[in-house]
């Protein structure tokens, strides 16, 4: 239920910023998309991540950590790279104007290689 909330206010914020601020509601709803499925598979990963940290009675690292949690960690790492690649969207759109496929790929080459090294940082 958070991650569908966290979710919508995604997209709600990425449509609003791209009408706003690059003036494409289209460019910003794309933005918003991938903002909303990053968030919905990041925020309830990390939410465990953390609870399994403060139940822990000896300091574990981030890899042993994620190995306890009972989210897929692989979900958790793709969505905060689409989150990610979200913002990085937007900035594009800033700074070369609202071109979809410039910031649609822009922002999917941010969000693979951050999954590519969340997985060999967490060992998945």
């Amino acid at each position: 239920m958070i991650g569908a909330g966290s979710a919508v206010m995604n997209l709600v914020a990425f449509t609003a910023v791209g009408a706003f601020g690059v003036e494409n509601i289209a460019y910003g709803g794309i933005a918003g998309i991938l903002g909303a499925v990053g968030s919905y598979f990041f925020i309830p990963w990390f939410l465990s991540l953390s609870a399994v940290q403060e139940q822990s009675d000896e300091e574990l690292s981030l890899a042993d950590t994620a190995q306890d949690v009972p989210q897929k960690t692989q979900l958790g790492v793709f969505g905060l790279g689409l989150e990610l690649g979200a913002i990085v969207m937007l900035g594009v759109g800033f700074s070369l104007g609202p071109d979809f496929i410039t910031g649609t790929a822009s922002g999917l080459v941010v969000a693979l290689t951050v999954y590519f090294l969340g997985s060999v940082l967490l060992d998945r």
